[in-house]
C-alpha cells in the first residue's frame, strides 16, 4: 500500500498546490477586496473589513468548501482506465490496498485544506488585532465541523464514481443533488423566513461551536464511521465498475 500512497503523492502534486491556493483565497480574498485603495493595510482599511467586508467571508467559506471537495475527489485520468484497474488488482496489495490508499490520501488532503484555513484564519485574526485592535472570529470551530461534513460527503459521493465511472457516476450525483436542491427550494418557497432564519442560526452556532458535546461526538464519529464503511463499499464495487472505465 505504501507504493500506492507514494503514487498518489507524486501524481497529485498539482492538486495539492491547488488546495493550498484555495485555502489562501478562502481566508484572504475578502481582505484583498476591501484593501484595493490608497489606504491599504491602514487602520481605517481594517475597520472597513471588520465592519463591512467580513460578510464576504461566509460565501467564500462555502465556495472554498465546494472547491476543495471537488479537487479532493478528482481522480487522475490514468486511474480511470481498465488497464490500471486490472494492474491494481494484480499487485500484492490488491484492490484493498489501492482503495485504502485512495481514501487515506483524500482524508489527508481534506485535513490539510482545513488545517491551512484554520492557521491562516488565526493569522488574519492576529493581523487585525495588531493593526487596529479589532477582534474577528477565527472560524476554527466552523472549519473543524466542515472537515467532518466533507468526509461524510466524500463517503456518500465517491462510491458512485467507483461503481459507475467518472461520467455516469457524476450524472447520478448531479441528479441526486438537483433533487435535494429542488426540495430545499420548495421548502424555501413555502416558508422562506423560517428556512433562512434556521440557516442563519446554524451558521452562527457552527462559528461559535455552540453545540452540545454529544452532538460534536456524533458528528465526528459518524463521519469517520461512514467514511470507513464507504471505503469497504468501494472495495466491493471496484471490479464491478471496471467496464465503465475507458480502455
Amino acid at each position: 500500500m505504501k507504493g500506492f500512497l507514494y503514487k498518489e503523492l507524486v501524481q497529485n502534486k498539482l492538486r495539492l498546490a491547488l488546495t493550498v491556493l484555495i485555502a489562501l483565497c478562502t481566508v484572504f480574498l475578502p481582505v484583498l477586496l476591501v484593501f484595493i485603495d490608497e489606504e491599504s493595510f491602514s487602520k481605517n482599511a481594517f475597520s472597513v473589513f471588520v465592519n463591512e467586508g467580513a460578510i464576504l467571508r461566509y460565501p467564500l467559506v462555502v465556495l472554498g468548501f465546494l472547491a476543495s471537495w471537488i479537487i479532493t475527489e478528482w481522480m487522475p485520468s490514468g486511474d480511470r482506465t481498465k488497464k490500471w484497474c486490472y494492474f491494481a488488482a494484480s499487485t500484492p496489495s490488491g484492490i484493498s490496498g489501492y482503495i485504502c490508499s485512495k481514501y487515506i490520501f483524500m482524508a489527508l488532503q481534506s485535513a490539510m485544506y482545513f488545517a491551512l484555513c484554520i492557521g491562516l484564519s488565526y493569522l488574519l485574526k492576529f493581523i487585525c488585532d495588531s493593526v487596529g485592535g479589532y477582534d474577528i472570529p477565527s472560524f476554527a470551530k466552523l472549519f473543524v465541523a466542515l472537515y467532518f461534513i466533507q468526509l461524510a460527503s466524500i463517503a456518500v459521493d465517491f462510491p458512485f464514481s467507483v461503481r459507475f465511472g467518472e461520467r455516469a457516476g457524476g450524472i447520478i450525483k448531479v441528479a441526486m443533488y438537483l433533487s435535494l436542491t429542488a426540495i430545499a427550494l420548495l421548502v424555501l418557497k413555502n416558508n422562506p423566513d423560517g428556512l433562512l432564519s434556521g440557516i442563519e442560526k446554524l451558521i452562527k452556532k457552527l462559528i461559535a461551536g455552540d453545540f452540545p458535546s454529544y452532538f460534536k461526538f456524533i458528528l465526528a464519529s459518524g463521519a469517520v464511521l461512514l467514511y470507513a464503511l464507504s471505503g469497504v463499499l468501494s472495495r466491493f464495487l471496484y471490479l464491478k465498475g471496471i467496464e465503465k472505465h475507458s480502455k
